[in-house]
């Protein structure tokens, strides 16, 4: 396990509170315990927010979950001994105690687990000597389709315990449109803020005509209309935005962009972008 001394010095340089800095450490290390485990690591594909920083880009915002899709449909017995085996693995490696909370669970069509949650407790460098426990959660979704080929990649080294791993990832292609989705449906301003990084920083590395594809094929297994444009921007939905923009964000990243700015920015990409998807 790292140093408190070496938290609060990466808390320094990033602008970033020392909670969210060992929360970080821990799901590097959580991360590390799921490529060694052959069960999770062989069904399991890491996407949303966490993997654009972990995977792909050293500075994006700070997460505070893990996410998953699930390649096969598990019982909730098998997810749950995987997921206790991280605790002897995490404790004999870094040193981190966690304790791994009753799952919920949401099952779908014919019974079968649609969804699974497990919230975790850790006890970080911060907190090892007092034993007081911080949490993170543990999202598998396992009625998801994966859509593009995975990309089994190499994680972005930050700690200076780090060891080299890998797992499969969500492409960027369908971190776009799975994002683009998540817009529609749940409308939080971590979603917002993820389109618009993409778009105004990564863009030329994103196929327009796969993200359409992707994006629709999304839809329609969740059995909902390809959107016009306008939807994306609709202004009772972007007042909610609004009111958790420094609330959800300000914390994982410094020198959050102004809402105003970042959402007038994002209009004009979204509706470029779709532009480029309706042209291809």
């Amino acid at each position: 396990m790292i140093s408190i001394f070496e938290v609060n010095r990466i808390a320094g340089e990033k602008g970033i509170s020392p909670g969210i800095i060992e929360k970080d450490y821990v799901l590097s290390k959580m991360l590390w315990c799921f490529s060694s485990l052959k069960f999770l690591y062989n069904n399991l594909v890491f996407k949303g927010g966490t993997v654009l920083r972990k995977f792909y880009f050293h500075h994006w915002r700070y997460s505070e979950d893990l996410d998953f899709s699930s390649i096969i449909v598990p019982t909730v017995e098998q997810m749950s001994e995987a997921v206790e085996e991280t605790k002897t693995l995490l404790m004999d490696e870094f040193g981190v105690v966690i304790e791994v909370g009753k799952p919920h669970v949401v099952f779908g069509e014919a019974g079968k687990v649609a969804y699974i949650e497990f919230i975790l407790k850790y006890t970080g460098p911060l907190r090892k000597s007092s034993n007081v426990k911080s949490s993170f959660r543990l999202d598998i979704t396992c009625d998801e389709m994966v859509i593009n080929p995975t990309n089994t990649q190499k994680s972005l080294s930050e700690y200076s315990d780090d060891k080299e791993f890998t797992l499969k990832v969500y492409s960027l292609t369908e971190i776009l449109a799975e994002k683009l989705r998540s817009v529609l449906q749940r409308r939080k301003s971590r979603d917002y803020y993820d389109v618009w990084r993409i778009l105004k920083y990564h863009q030329n590395e994103i196929d327009a005509d796969a993200v359409r594809d992707v994006f629709k094929t999304k839809l329609r297994h969740r059995e909902i209309e390809f959107p016009a444009v306008e939807t994306f921007f609709d202004k009772s939905h972007l007042n909610t935005v609004r009111a958790y923009w420094e609330r959800g964000l300000a914390h994982q990243i410094d020198q959050l962009p102004d809402f105003d700015t970042a959402i007038s920015e994002y209009e004009e990409l979204t509706k470029t972008f779709f532009k480029k998807m309706e042209n291809v």
